[in-house]
């Protein structure tokens, strides 16, 4: 697939902090909410290297930028405590697949609206040492986890506003039943990193 996607925990670690998700939180916690006035990459919490890193980040790598402007839209909120439960979407695709092609940018429209919410694409064939065996029968395969519980897997229609409601509905919805589901393998793929 031609989109690239970077992971909330990647941007971390390559601002030199830790790039657990509690860590995460906690940071968001502890810097929101940033003033509206002021932009992500002078905020006076940054050194002056992770200042610079999120200028370039910004300016120079389009991949890289959806995920500044991920944590730019968390840091803002007026209430951290919006940020939870942490919702973890995962879209499992494949790169011949033209359905998942098309279904990018509006993945990508998504991810800009909705703060707070981490955001992972996996191509099922490339990243299938990292997913395991994982059974995926139609696209695009959507897992939604809550608090590391998955509580969606399936497909989707291809469409922001189906993703959008999922999203939404994520919190309230219960865990998926070990019965239904090989619940350690989406657990697992719902920890990586």
């Amino acid at each position: 697939m031609d989109a690239f996607y970077h992971r909330f925990s990647e941007l971390f670690a390559q601002l030199g902090l830790s790039r657990e998700p509690a860590d995460i939180r906690d940071f968001i916690k502890r810097h929101s909410p940033l003033p509206a006035e002021r932009r992500l990459e002078d905020a006076a919490f940054w050194s002056a290297a992770q200042a610079a890193l999120l200028r370039e980040k910004l300016m120079e790598d389009a991949d890289w930028a959806e995920v500044v402007d991920q944590l730019n839209a968390a840091l803002r909120l007026a209430n951290s405590s919006d940020i939870e439960p942490t919702v973890r979407v995962v879209c499992l695709c494949a790169s011949w697949c033209g359905v998942c092609r098309d279904f990018v940018s509006q993945y990508q429209e998504t991810m800009r609206a909705t703060p707070g919410v981490v955001f992972d694409w996996y191509d099922i064939e490339d990243d299938v040492e990292r997913l395991g065996d994982v059974d995926v029968e139609s696209f695009p395969c959507i897992l939604i986890g809550v608090q590391g519980e998955p509580v969606f897997f399936g497909p989707i229609t291809p469409n922001r506003g189906s993703l959008e409601l999922l999203i939404q509905r994520a919190p309230n919805m219960a865990p998926l039943p070990q019965s239904q589901v090989d619940r350690d393998r989406l657990e697992t793929i719902l920890r990586i990193k």
